[in-house]
Parts: structure tokens; C-alpha cells; sequence
């Protein structure tokens, strides 16, 4: 079956939206949809990921069988994130802009 690895980038936790859906569907479905968060200004004690998106965490958390070749990747955010933050670290990862 079809497997989701969702990286989401928000500047606070109140901007994660559908969040009680998105959780939802990670307790649902632990072996086919895995949810991990990013903000830029994290409350004390976040348990997951701080500052923009980093190529170490699209590999982490991201890639299948730890390899770009598995992987097909879909990015929705401002341009500027997209731009500098999302496609340099896919492409020093290996992906070729067929796969995003």
C-alpha cells in the first residue's frame, strides 16, 4: 500500500492546522502515515523539530528504505520556502525535479 511520510513547517503551533485530523490519522494508520512538525518559534518543551526545514530532516523523515529513489515528494508553502529551503536540500539528497 501507499505509505505518507508528512514533514510539516509552521512558525508557531497554533498556525498547525487540521492538526487533531492529521494526528488522527497517524494513530490510525501508524504503518502507512507518519507525522512529524517543524516551527520556527517552538513553545518550552516541543518534542519535535525547530527552524526551517533542513536536509537532514526531509532524510530522517522523509525518504523510503533511506533512499531518494523510493521517494515522491509534494511541497505546498510560500515560494521562498519552497525555493531555498525545500528543493536545494531534496536536490543535495539526490532527487531530480521529476520527483517534486
Amino acid at each position: 500500500g501507499i505509505k505518507v511520510n508528512l514533514l510539516y513547517a509552521n512558525q508557531t503551533e497554533d498556525d498547525i492546522l487540521v492538526r487533531e485530523q492529521l494526528e488522527g490519522l497517524a494513530k490510525e494508520f501508524p504503518d502507512r502515515f507518519n507525522l512529524h512538525y517543524t516551527l520556527d518559534r517552538p513553545p518550552a518543551g516541543w518534542k519535535y523539530s525547530t527552524g526551517f526545514i533542513t536536509k537532514d530532516m526531509v532524510k530522517d523523515k522523509c525518504l523510503f528504505n533511506g533512499s531518494s529513489k523510493d521517494t515522491q515528494v509534494f511541497m505546498c508553502g510560500p515560494p521562498p520556502m519552497i525555493k531555498f529551503a525545500c528543493v536545494p536540500n531534496l536536490t543535495e539528497l539526490g532527487f531530480t525535479d521529476k520527483q517534486f
